[in-house]
């Protein structure tokens, strides 16, 4: 599907790429080789192959990295291929890396002149997939990802992380709460995404105050996702 804006913004896309730990500076030196200014690598634990993950039951054998990267829209066609080529992930179940349309970017250097001059968004390609955040306490993921997997996901990556806790509590007890979380990514095909969701919701009980949040972002582009 590809809808047309007809607008003069800055045009700022986030590419999310998931490796294995031992190609993390392979992956750097690509996305600087490409033209990108920089980025984040977040530790994560990697859940695919499913027949894998459902053999041993545990999603902390796969250790991952997952990178933060956000560019100019100019630059995501030769960012991609350039990942793709030096880690051959359409070859391999070696990464995937998928792109993020963002509404807004605040510190990008150069992003105000660019601004200043306008630049003529270009046709917003959907990729037919969705990405699926799930946030959920210590220990849950594993909930998280088989009730995706009844619905027909092929794999997660799942990274640490703490929530602030009750701020009344917090206020309360004069001490700093921070519970340990866990924070799921699922890139699931659109058609299946409200399906996954819907399992997701009930299996891991999202509706019940205080066991975690989920939300869906479009996917615009998608490389190294294996059939």
């Amino acid at each position: 599907m590809v809808s047309t804006v007809c607008a003069f913004l800055l045009y700022q896309k986030l590419v999310m790429t998931v490796v294995t730990e031992e190609l993390d500076t392979k992956l750097l030196a690509s996305v600087k080789e490409a033209g990108a200014k920089g980025g984040t690598f977040i530790k994560a634990k990697g859940t695919a192959p499913w027949r894998e993950w459902a053999s041993s039951r545990t999603s902390e054998h796969l250790g991952k990295e997952l990178l933060l990267t956000i560019v100019h829209e100019d630059l995501v066609e030769n960012l991609l291929s350039t990942i793709d080529r030096q880690l051959q992930l359409s070859q391999s179940p070696a990464g995937i890396s998928f792109v993020i349309d963002l509404k807004q970017v605040r510190g990008v250097i150069g992003s105000l002149e660019e601004l200043q001059e306008g630049i003529m968004l270009k046709e917003r390609i959907k990729s037919g997939y969705e990405l699926i955040i799930t946030i959920v306490d210590q220990g849950r993921s594993g909930v998280v990802l088989e009730a995706a997997r009844s619905q027909g996901a092929t794999g997660g990556t799942v990274m640490a992380g703490k929530g602030i806790g009750a701020l009344d509590q917090t206020i309360r007890l004069e001490v700093p709460i921070t519970p340990e979380k866990e924070i799921v990514l699922i890139l699931a095909k659109a058609d299946k995404a409200d399906l996954i969701m819907d399992a997701i919701m009930e299996k891991a009980e999202i509706n019940q105050p205080g066991k975690g949040i989920a939300f869906l972002l479009d996917v615009e582009r998608t490389v190294g996702l294996q059939p």
